[in-house]
């Protein structure tokens, strides 16, 4: 059977901050480094997963021995940890008891989509539940992509505004953003919740999407409507997030309740929050200066304002239009692809 160069070493132990996505990449890397599309017979299929499973075999052992040693874990809790995750990679061709691979085949197209890191893997019979975190704004990693997770469902799924009766939800939760050609559209009755719905969606935008959110609203307004109302509401979402993940008081009538930072010690809930712009000079520090873009925009819908999306600066402040549409190409590589009209 053939036999590409590295395949013969089985690779590090996953860097233990983040051990799940790390390790899956670990084996991915190994796998291309054996895997052959060439292979004609079953024999040397079979030759193939059988020597991918003795290099992983390597792999687990490495790693849950570097787990044991960083974690000042004992060595069965390491193994059962490890070993949990590699059944749910591999399913039915990893023993959890035995903690080795069985006679069964790696079934290599199930491990690739396993490897997803999904907004909300314990709920996806709702379509966005099944969308890729994508971290490009938000700059979280490691384990604070699990807390972002378990943030989302608690939100989605918890109560939309506290001082509803029944049981409303955020609608975002149903929104399609996988279907080519699908555009999403929240209709909402008065005092139905659309300043929280637009709030959340903002989040859900920044954080699960990787996208820059422009609120658009009719007019300024007063205390209760226009941008005062949606910078607001973008607050509250904040202040929602801050509540989810430290924790809430008891108040008017509710009982505590306890925050995801007991699953998740050392979260900072700073991490996870909106950062409002409303003025073109505040957009413009944002977008030049340094760390996470986790921002969102409030403006008036009028065509002053949208000009404003158009613009470009050079160094020296000079304007000059260009008339465009920004499309993002998803690479994740940070960059926008730009039609010119």
């Amino acid at each position: 059977m053939p036999h590409k160069r590295g395949a013969d070493q089985a690779g590090g132990p996953a860097c233990l901050e983040e051990p799940r996505q790390s390790l899956h990449r670990v084996i991915a890397q190994q796998y291309e480094s054996v895997h052959d599309e060439e292979l004609a017979t079953e024999e040397e299929r079979v030759a193939e997963d059988d020597l991918l499973k003795q290099l992983l075999k390597k792999i687990f052992d490495k790693t849950w021995k570097e787990g044991a040693r960083q974690r000042n874990q004992a060595a069965g809790e390491s193994r059962a940890h490890v070993s949990g995750l590699f059944e749910g990679f591999f399913g039915g061709a990893w023993d959890g008891t035995r903690q080795g691979f069985t006679d069964e085949p790696i079934q290599w197209g199930c491990f690739h989509e396993r490897g997803r890191v999904l907004a909300c893997p314990g709920r996806l019979g709702d379509p966005f539940s099944r969308v890729e975190v994508d971290t490009t704004l938000s700059g979280l990693s490691g384990w604070e992509v699990s807390a972002l997770q378990a943030l989302y469902e608690r939100l989605a799924y918890g109560p939309k505004l506290d001082y509803f009766v029944g049981d409303a939800k955020f609608a975002m939760r149903h929104l399609d953003f996988l279907t080519p050609g699908v555009e999403n559209i929240i209709f909402g009755d008065c005092q139905s919740g659309k300043t929280a719905e637009a709030a959340f969606a903002a989040w859900c935008s920044v954080f699960i999407l990787g996208c820059l959110p422009v609120v658009l609203v009719r007019n300024k307004g007063g205390r209760v409507q226009g941008s005062a109302d949606m910078v607001r509401g973008l607050h509250l979402m904040n202040q929602r997030v801050e509540e989810a993940l430290a924790g809430a008081p008891a108040r008017d009538g509710r009982p505590a309740r306890p925050g995801l930072c007991e699953r998740f010690p050392g979260v900072d809930p700073e991490r996870f929050k909106v950062r409002v712009l409303e003025t073109d000079d505040a957009v413009r520090e944002h977008l030049r200066g340094s760390g996470p873009a986790a921002a969102a925009l409030v403006m008036l819908n009028n065509a002053p304002k949208l000009r404003r999306l158009m613009e470009r600066c050079n160094l020296q402040g000079a304007m000059r239009w260009f008339p465009a549409q920004l499309v993002s190409d998803r690479r994740g590589d940070g960059t926008w692809v730009v039609r010119y009209v």
